[in-house]
């Protein structure tokens, strides 16, 4: 892909999502909450598999939080109840980086993956 075809910040923002084997959102403005809300879709409608999204401070607790409440409102479901589990909230970089070692370990078959009780199904 030449660098003229990622001039935009939807091309940019599409050609890393692709090239990603994680996605770690820090303190950030506008933009950051559309790539994390982006690829939180991407994982919800299972575009992209095995891939962690994990965010780092308090910003986004609150943020998650919020959606979380706000998409499983009795009568007005927008997602399965699953999928809000998506997002993987931390407080410190330290956390987000055992998360994806411990990913990784797993892409490898070095450690079990963990399963839902509820549904027998692999925990991503």
């Amino acid at each position: 892909m030449s660098p003229r075809s990622r001039q935009t910040f939807f091309s940019r923002l599409h050609h890393s999502v692709l090239l990603s084997d994680g996605y770690v959102g820090v303190h950030g403005g506008i933009g950051t909450v559309i790539e994390a809300s982006l690829v939180w879709q991407l994982l919800q409608v299972r575009l992209l598999h095995e891939t962690p999204l994990i965010l780092v401070g308090a910003m986004w607790s609150e943020l998650v939080d919020w959606a979380r409440r706000n998409v499983q409102r009795p009568g007005f479901e927008l997602v399965n109840p699953e999928d809000k589990a998506i997002p993987r909230c931390v407080k410190t970089a330290d956390e987000a980086i055992a998360i994806l070692k411990e990913q990784h370990a797993r892409r490898q078959g070095l450690v079990d993956r963990p399963r839902d009780e509820a549904t027998g199904k692999d925990q991503t």
